[in-house]
């Protein structure tokens, strides 16, 4: 969901990547990785040796870990994908999800125990004992950012100290998290990324955190909606406390920056630097509450399948570039003609593992440099093939980015976020593809007509002069005529009436290829 409301799905990897492939692989070495969610195996011993999956807690699967581990039961966590799982697509349902961890996080651990059960090793207790205090680095995100603004606006300092004193303290600590976090996350964090992920959702959970911590539960369970609607969906009144803490840092980065010039107090430059920062955090913020239409229910993975394509006895062949549950796209070296309205066509799909055959029909066609990018809409598969089809869907690793972009900068995500947020895109409905002929052609009366491009279905001429309401073309060289209706829609614009009997044509594919190949020649 960050990498989408950022429009960074190939610049940033999946959030959850940071937890799933490297905290919870390293906890491997203290028996303490979390079980987390349901794409998880569990031994059947030692399930019920802990009394089935933990009750009266809203993180029962975490819980339910700790009492296995502390059973003496050795528990794995992997790095490689083997299975999928659903994630919130709205800001309030990820939210209330976080809350809920946070919340059940600290309930189980009191639950079981943590610090005094002597069937937990140390290693161990200090492992989730670090996950107790994740919870409360969300309070440190909001003194972190409300610091300078105290110091500026009102004159609060929050530390008092010397220069020498502050480098003493905080260079330590500032060098050992970098050092830490570049360790532990490899390539899929750092902490410019930590810190937006975390201005993004801190403000709604320190009093939960908070709460719980003083035996103020949470009672309810709330299941987390992983609904997902074709709609934009913004949630931009969330974004309140960070609308009201970005108009102070502005604020406060204005003042500091006049003091610093007014006195020509250059240790100033610290401050500003900070209040910077923060900004470039909160404004990133903004624009995760902002959203991003959901533009399919599915989710979209990019591949490249084999596929063949049937129609009214005809095979054609190309490659999918991406599908989904629900539809696919596929590049084809040529323009071929694929049904759009209530006819449908034939698709095989083949891995080496898996095939199955779809009921399909064209909704979108473009021209990709010198081939044709088709959007198809999947009308139809029965019990067995739609098995298949999923398998070769799901049975594979996200196409997402595994690695942040070396070249991502903050100026970079909000330079792309104003870019794309402020473009206007009008979405074509061109289902036939346009082939652009530009050739004389003569009618069965001999007169020249210059055709400029075919779609299959109708064909453009050239509007000089007195047109026809009918006519007859021949392709050069052959015999083969193209019946035209003039259709009055657009001047020059004529109905191929015999359109299905060209499709079967040698003369008509022909006519299509040589354009083609000229044009690509020429582009």
């Amino acid at each position: 969901m960050f990498q989408y409301n950022f429009f960074s799905e190939s610049r940033i990897p999946n959030e959850q990547d940071f937890f799933f492939r490297e905290i919870n692989v390293g906890r491997n070495n203290a028996n303490a990785p979390i079980y987390a969610g349901s794409n998880t195996l569990i031994s059947r011993e030692a399930l019920e040796a802990v009394g089935g999956i933990a009750t009266g807690t809203i993180t029962e699967d975490f819980e339910t870990g700790i009492k296995i581990q502390a059973k003496g039961y050795s528990c794995y966590a992997v790095d490689k994908t083997l299975a999928h799982g659903l994630a919130p697509t709205d800001i309030d349902n990820l939210i209330k999800q976080r809350v809920r961890w946070g919340r059940g996080c600290i309930t189980s651990l009191r639950r079981t125990n943590l610090l005094f059960n002597p069937h937990i090793k140390l290693n161990a207790k200090i492992s989730y004992l670090a996950c107790w205090m994740y919870w409360w680095t969300f309070f440190r995100r909001f003194i972190y950012i409300v610091s300078p603004i105290l110091f500026i606006l009102f004159g609060i300092p929050v530390v008092i100290c010397s220069l020498k004193e502050l480098i003493f303290i905080w260079l330590p600590s500032y060098v050992l998290y970098n050092q830490a976090l570049k360790v532990t996350s490899g390539a899929i964090r750092n902490k410019r990324w930590s810190n937006t992920v975390d201005t993004v959702i801190f403000p709604y959970m320190i009093i939960p955190v908070l709460l719980e911590t003083l035996f103020i539960r949470q009672k309810k369970f709330n299941v987390t909606s992983k609904r997902r609607d074709i709609v934009r969906r913004s949630d931009i009144m969330l974004a309140i406390p960070q609308m009201i803490l970005l108009v102070f840092d502005a604020v406060a980065l204005v003042m500091a920056v006049a003091g610093a010039l007014r006195t020509q107090n250059y240790g100033a430059a610290v401050i500003i630097y900070w209040l910077v920062l923060n900004a470039q955090h909160l404004i990133m913020a903004l624009f995760f509450m902002s959203g991003r239409r959901n533009l399919r229910t599915t989710d979209r993975f990019y591949a490249e399948v084999p596929v063949e394509i049937s129609y009214q006895g005809k095979q054609y062949y190309g490659l999918t570039c991406d599908f989904s549950e629900t539809g696919l796209a596929v590049l084809c070296d040529k323009s071929i003609y694929m049904p759009h309205g209530e006819e449908q066509m034939s698709i095989k799909i083949k891995t080496d593992r898996y095939k199955a055959k779809l009921d399909a029909k064209c909704v979108h066609v473009q021209k990709k440099g010198d081939k044709w990018k088709y959007g198809i809409q999947i009308t139809g598969m029965d019990g067995t093939d739609k098995d298949e089809y999923f398998q070769i869907l799901y049975d594979r690793d996200h196409s997402l980015a595994k690695t942040m972009s070396p070249s991502v900068s903050m100026i970079d995500d909000i330079f792309l976020n104003v870019q794309r947020r402020s473009a206007h895109t009008k979405n074509s409905k061109r289902q036939l593809p346009r082939i652009e002929l530009n050739r004389t052609m003569e009618t069965a009366d001999g007169k020249s007509i210059r055709v400029l491009n075919c779609n299959y279905e109708y064909l453009l001429v050239e509007a000089s002069g007195e047109l026809p309401d009918k006519m007859e073309l021949r392709i050069p060289g052959t015999e083969t005529v193209m019946k035209c209706v003039k259709t009055g829609q657009k001047a020059g614009l004529y109905y191929l009436d015999n359109w299905k009997e060209l499709l079967f044509c040698d003369a008509f594919e022909q006519l299509f290829a040589l354009s083609e190949a000229k044009e690509n020649k020429v582009s």
